[in-house]
Order: structure tokens, then C-alpha cells, then sequence
């Protein structure tokens, strides 16, 4: 199949959701590959280690400071916690651009579920901490979850046999 074809054969909103995916497994992969290497060169604050430099040189640093203050000291065992978890969702977010970059119905299915199972928890952090980034996850997140139900709704009527 060539590739004006590929894209032919798709909505724009499966490209949206097919690129979302893929984005955030490439940060989900870089954030495991950072904790890795924090884990290894025994690195348990990770604010201070990437601006200690800074910091000698203006104790003062607003910014330094600030991040300090934002990002605790992380054990061992967070670190551990953290690296399983951040390679655990990159795992899935890939599975998922994957099967929706080869029109897989599981992989639709598998977006609309995962994405379903977290708008709770989305929601809860947005009421006790609200910010920007929060909201907009949640946003995002809604409209990928209200598209691909609609989809799979009107995709299901048109895969189903004629009685």
C-alpha cells in the first residue's frame, strides 16, 4: 500500500490519537532511560545534579531553586518504581500506535479503555491540584476517549454482517 493511500484509508482524528501515542511513547522511553541512568550513577536528586553548576555559581538561582523545591529526593526504591512504571506505560503507548498505525481493531479497543480507565484518576488530580498541564491532559484525553467511542460505535454498525 503506498503511503498516500495509508493516509487516504484513515480519518484525521486516527492520525491525531496515532501521533499522541507515539509521542508519548518516545518521552515514556526517554523518561525510563533517564531513571536508568540515575539509577546507575546513583543520582537521588536529580534537580540538584543537573544544576549544581548553577547553583555554585548563584545559590540564588530563582529558577534552581525553585525546582528544588518542586522534586523530592528520590530513594532507591522510587527510582526502581518509577523506571518499571515509565518502561511498563512506554511499553503500551507504542502497542498502541503500533496497532493503530496497522488499523487494528484490538489496538482501538485497547485506546479506548486505557484512556477510559485513567479520566477518573485525571479528574481527581485536577480537583485537588489544579494546573494547566493537568487540565489540558484531561481535555486531550477526553476528546480522545469521545472520538475513538464514536468511531468504534459507527466503524461497529459498518463491520457487522448483513442479517
Amino acid at each position: 500500500m503506498r503511503l498516500r493511500e495509508l493516509y487516504a484509508s484513515r480519518p484525521p482524528g486516527h492520525w491525531l490519537v496515532l501521533l499522541e501515542k507515539a509521542l508519548g511513547a518516545i518521552v515514556m522511553t526517554g523518561l525510563a532511560g533517564l531513571t536508568a541512568y540515575f539509577l546507575v550513577a546513583h543520582v537521588h536528586d536529580p534537580i540538584l545534579f543537573v544544576f549544581q553548576g548553577e547553583l555554585r555559581e548563584d545559590p540564588h538561582d530563582l529558577l534552581a531553586t525553585w525546582l528544588l523545591r518542586q522534586f523530592p529526593f528520590f530513594s532507591t526504591n522510587r527510582l526502581i518504581t518509577l523506571e518499571i512504571a515509565w518502561s511498563a506505560w512506554a511499553v503500551l503507548l507504542a502497542a498502541e500506535a503500533v496497532g493503530l498505525a496497522l488499523e487494528k481493531a484490538w489496538a482501538e479497543w485497547l485506546v479506548l479503555v486505557e484512556t477510559a480507565a485513567f479520566i477518573p484518576l485525571e479528574v481527581i488530580e485536577l480537583i485537588q491540584r489544579a494546573t494547566l498541564l493537568k487540565g489540558a491532559a484531561l481535555a486531550i484525553n477526553a476528546a480522545i476517549l469521545a472520538y475513538l467511542a464514536w468511531w468504534q460505535l459507527h466503524e461497529h454498525g459498518r463491520r457487522l454482517p448483513a442479517p
